[in-house]
């Protein structure tokens, strides 16, 4: 049941840890399972390609599209609870919706899934490690005290664009980069990082700014490292969206000055 929508409600945990563990756990194997078997399909219906690759792409093929499963889920709730339903129009703090539980459990689950599978390939960026630390960290917090949920909740719409990254790379090991479909690809993931990205921290701090019962002495009687872990989660993720973005427009500037120096 949640709680009602005062803050002197959450003076102390809500949940035992014990009981997060039962709802991590059950996303986490199913995801880990889902990898198994698409590696097994994969592996039957083009054994050629897939015994080409690297082991890091042998392990990406899987992975990607559990990548964009996991993003569209957190993306399609996100836009539900905090765009469609009045969910947040008096106060952030407060509301905990239905909901957010399943979805910050399942994001639990597919981290730490999606963390193993970067332990095995193990040359992924240190800024993708503290994402998913962070998401971790962010999502047991949550079901423990069900406080400040909108933060999670609006920053869950950006993992969309995790669907641009993982159609690019697609496209790259299956058709390569010296094609039509990779330069278009290239260009929309550089435009929907930053479409999809960077307006969320603003915004969040905006509507923190402006719920009409999101008052000093309602921020008073959240728990100090709640608080903390909100502006900080808000604060990261924040950053890192403005890395990706910037890193995604300099990646395709850079193909399309490469390409305009092969025409001449």
């Amino acid at each position: 049941m949640s709680p009602p929508d005062d803050p002197k409600a959450f003076p102390r945990p809500t949940r035992p840890l014990t009981s997060i563990g039962t709802k991590i756990v059950p996303p986490f194997l199913v995801y880990s399972a889902a990898h198994l078997i698409l590696k097994i399909i994969f592996d039957r219906i083009m054994p050629r390609k897939m015994k080409s690759l690297s082991t890091r792409d042998a392990i990406y093929v899987p992975e990607k599209i559990l990548s964009s499963v996991n993003g569209l889920h957190l993306a399609v709730v996100s836009i539900l609870i905090v765009f469609i339903r009045p969910t947040y129009d008096e106060s952030t703090i407060t509301p905990y919706p239905d909901g957010v539980d399943d979805l910050m459990a399942s994001l639990c689950g597919y981290s730490i899934y999606d963390m193993i599978t970067m332990w095995a390939q193990k040359e992924d960026h240190y800024s993708l490690w503290i994402h998913h630390v962070v998401n971790v960290i962010g999502s047991v917090f949550l079901m423990r005290y069900r406080i400040t949920s909108f933060y999670p909740m609006l920053f869950s719409f950006t993992e969309i664009s995790v669907l641009f990254n993982n159609i690019l790379w697609y496209v790259d090991i299956f058709l390569g980069r010296n094609t039509v479909a990779y330069g278009r690809f290239l260009l929309l993931r550089a435009i929907a990082f930053p479409a999809t990205r960077l307006w969320v921290g603003p915004y969040a701090l905006y509507r923190a700014i402006n719920a009409p019962g999101d008052s000093l002495e309602a921020w008073k009687q959240v728990p100090p490292f709640v608080t903390f872990l909100t502006i900080m989660n808000v604060t990261l993720i924040s950053a890192a969206n403005a890395g990706w973005s910037w890193a995604m427009i300099k990646i395709y500037y850079r193909w399309a000055k490469k390409g305009k120096a092969k025409k001449k």
